[in-house]
């Protein structure tokens, strides 16, 4: 691969360390150093180290949810809309933890599955699972190694109200939400449009969710988050933890404010960057990405719903964007 490159450190996010001649398709043993000034064409290769940044002050939506009973909160039924079938209804907590009554199925590649339920409908009777060498296991589990996530619960986001388009049931019939994330005040709603702020760790050109913060200062609100395992991740602590009935211990034994959402819009222009444009998500909430929802709603390249445990994805925008699973970046 022969490059032209006017100013060794023009890429983005990384710089130039070592630069060595090549004569004839043999590479120097000797790196050059100092200042060169090229009278005739040269071929020369570039060694580049990515540099690491810390990017603070990030702004990002924030929505906390209440949950104080069956039905209650966020999942109130004026929420939804008059006279939507409770077996419509995306809803937040479980069916089994008494969080709300609503048996919703959609169907999963097959599968028949109850997205506002762990392992138990609003009856008591069991619900999403399998049997495995004789072996039961919940779909969100990771106990026999794969979490089963729910597609197809949204198609979309309207970008302007924050409106989720939603799927459809096992019985072709509407979902519907109760506004999780929209501008409009709901029953167990609080919107924090501007009270906190994300910090993300650069390294090259990988950038990984770091942190939250507030404006009421710098302390993290993720003390309990485990980046690695993708669990633990609750922001809205500093909230309180007490108001929700709901609320249970999570894995690492503490009470959290469980309920809540996050809307993170992110503008880019590749320009010309060949590099990578891959996302990667390991947790155990729900998370979607949408790709140009001021587009008619957009397109979900990234579709993690449902009740599970931490599982992860990701999605390759350059097979997106090429509309093709196989490519070749070349500079």
């Amino acid at each position: 691969m022969v490059q032209k490159i006017e100013n060794l450190s023009s890429l983005t996010n990384y710089k130039a360390v070592k630069v060595f001649e090549v004569n004839d398709g043999v590479v120097s043993t000797n790196p050059i150093s100092g200042n060169i000034v090229l009278a005739t064409d040269k071929t020369y290769r570039v060694y580049y180290q990515e540099t690491t940044e810390t990017i603070t002050n990030r702004p990002v939506q924030m929505f906390d949810y209440t949950i104080n009973g069956t039905d209650t909160g966020i999942n109130s039924s004026e929420n939804y809309g008059t006279n939507i079938p409770k077996t419509s209804r995306l809803a937040s907590g479980t069916t089994g933890d008494g969080c709300n009554t609503y048996d919703t199925n959609i169907l999963v590649s097959g599968k028949s599955y109850y997205i506002n339920a762990w392992n138990k409908k609003s009856d008591g009777r069991n619900v999403n699972q399998k049997t495995i060498n004789g072996k039961t296991h919940v779909y969100g589990s990771n106990t026999d190694g794969t979490a089963f996530a729910a597609k197809g619960i949204i198609t979309g986001i309207d970008y302007d109200s924050g409106a989720l388009k939603m799927g459809k049931t096992s019985d072709n019939a509407q979902l519907y939400e109760p506004g999780y994330f929209t501008k409009e005040t709901k029953i167990g709603k609080n919107i924090y449009p501007d009270r906190y702020k994300l910090t993300f760790q650069r390294n090259g050109d990988n950038y990984t969710l770091y942190d939250v913060t507030n404006t009421e200062g710098t302390t993290s609100k993720l003390s309990n988050y485990d980046r690695d395992a993708g669990t633990n991740f609750f922001p809205l602590d500093d909230l309180g933890t007490d108001k929700d009935n709901k609320n249970t211990a999570a894995s690492d034994g503490k009470k959290h404010n469980d309920y809540f959402g996050m809307r993170y819009d992110v503008q880019f222009t590749l320009g010309g960057y060949l590099g990578s444009l891959k996302y990667h998500f390991k947790g155990d909430d729900d998370l979607w990405v949408v790709l140009d929802a001021e587009k008619n709603g957009g397109q979900v390249v990234l579709d993690i719903g449902g009740i599970h445990a931490a599982i992860e994805d990701s999605v390759d925008l350059w097979q997106v964007l090429l509309k093709k699973t196989d490519y070749t970046l070349a500079r």
